[in-house]
């Protein structure tokens, strides 16, 4: 228990002092005024931008470090005073950094790079959030072999659950714009009810929500880490380009 408490301080002092480092030099641009030293030490020890708003795609355990952080106290150690807007999956929170409405997106590697594709002007500074934690569970199908013709749930479109969804229908040798139904259902509790509920016939899950799907007996179609890949930049840490020049 003291290594675990131990690796996720580490993780979220580390997001703090990112955070002090973004808000005090912008995206890629140093602190420091031509001269370098006079600058350098009048905001040493001090964020720029101490306010910041941090947008979530939704509500889900692989965010714990933020959550961790925020209730620990990590960020207020550190001279910021974070508020934690969440979405419904990464096109709302895709929109709200467009918008300014937050001011750092901790979302999908997929979802940023969707953006910039679409001339979004935004760049990630950090992409500490390697994981494997989803599951794709079924009520009523056994297997990958019985997914032709079903309706599988993702957040949003364009989202990382939506392409590693996509993906692994196509490893499945089926074609995802055809074959299967996707639809939208926002976060692994959502999918939960959906599920029940008989308005999908599979998706992808996270924890606990996996170990719940798992505790009523239902089918464990394929792994993340098992059968796709063993680590994933499941999240980055971004924001638009000119964040931070204009406090």
């Amino acid at each position: 228990m003291k290594c675990l408490n131990g690796f996720n301080k580490t993780i979220t002092v580390s997001i703090s002092l990112f955070l002090i480092m973004f808000a005090l030099t912008g995206c890629g641009n140093a602190g420091a005024g031509p001269s370098g030293g006079d600058t350098a030490k009048s905001t040493a020890g001090k964020p720029e931008k101490a306010d910041i708003k941090i947008g979530l795609p939704l509500r889900g355990a692989t965010f714990l470090p933020i959550y961790l952080a925020d209730q620990k106290g990590f960020f207020k150690e550190e001279g910021l005073n974070v508020s934690i807007a969440e979405f419904k999956g990464d096109a709302g929170v895709i929109q709200a950094l467009a918008g300014n409405s937050v001011d750092i997106n901790v979302a999908s590697l997929t979802g940023i790079v969707n953006s910039i594709k679409s001339n979004q002007q935004f760049a990630a500074f950090w992409g500490g959030f390697n994981q494997a934690p989803f599951d794709w569970y079924s009520p009523n199908m056994k297997s990958m072999k019985d997914i032709k013709g079903k309706r599988f749930g993702v957040s949003t479109y364009g989202s990382l659950t939506d392409a590693l969804t996509r993906y692994a229908v196509r490893q499945a040798g089926l074609d995802p714009e055809k074959d299967v139904q996707i639809l939208q259902v926002g976060g692994s509790a959502n999918a939960l009810a959906a599920m029940q509920s008989g308005q999908i016939d599979a998706s992808t899950l996270d924890n606990p929500y996996k170990f719940m799907a798992a505790d009523k007996g239902w089918n464990l179609l394929l792994s993340e880490r098992k059968d796709l890949t063993p680590t994933w930049p499941q999240h980055v840490v971004y924001a638009n380009k000119d964040f931070g020049l204009n406090p």
